[in-house]
């Protein structure tokens, strides 16, 4: 709160006046702000669309809020409850995961991960820098062909861009939970 205080030019006395569960409560607000975006850029799906299609596009949306917010992702990273706006997102993804049939078990099972893939990518995003890849990508250049041929023979497809590898893990995510409802439904 200190810090904050000096960032913004105030004291820390006024921010527990303002916050007075301190930065417990300030992160809430936060998290609740951000998700308040999140759901306001989700807008409301077209009843039309496939439901695999909203679950993914919903992903992406999310992720790409947090990413355009650094550190965002952070107030997420070890949230168990949910301020109102977190409520209707969570409604909104079980309502739509019940309906095609998956068990409320598996249907939370699937909203969690879905957004600890979400988070852990926005996070790592927070982080990823042009640079670092460009020396992770010489390092590997760097390495004996011979005694690493996988390694060498992948070098040119790796991913540059951090929300590429998002979407990847969100499609391959997606397989998966296509398959379950699926099976649910047979």
């Amino acid at each position: 709160m200190r810090a904050l205080a000096r960032r913004l030019g105030s004291s820390t006395s006024t921010l527990y006046r303002q916050f007075p569960g301190g930065k417990d409560e300030l992160c809430d607000r936060l998290a609740e702000q951000v998700m308040a975006r999140i759901v306001t850029a989700l807008g409301t799906p077209d009843d039309a669309a496939e439901w695999s299609a909203v679950v993914e596009q919903s992903a992406v949306v999310a992720f790409d809020v947090l990413r355009g917010l650094p550190h965002s992702a952070e107030l997420f990273a070890g949230q168990v409850e949910f301020g109102p706006m977190g409520l209707v997102r969570y409604e909104a993804s079980l309502s739509l995961l019940l309906a095609c049939g998956l068990s409320p078990t598996a249907a939370a099972a699937a909203d969690h991960a879905l957004a600890r893939l979400i988070v852990g990518y926005a996070l790592q995003s927070a982080r990823d820098e042009a640079p670092g890849r460009e020396s992770v990508a010489a390092y590997y250049r760097r390495l004996d062909p011979t005694r690493f041929p996988s390694v060498a023979s992948v070098r040119a497809a790796l991913p540059e861009d951090l929300r590429a590898e998002f979407v990847f893990a969100l499609q391959t995510f997606m397989v998966g939970l296509r398959q379950l409802v699926a099976d649910a439904r047979a």
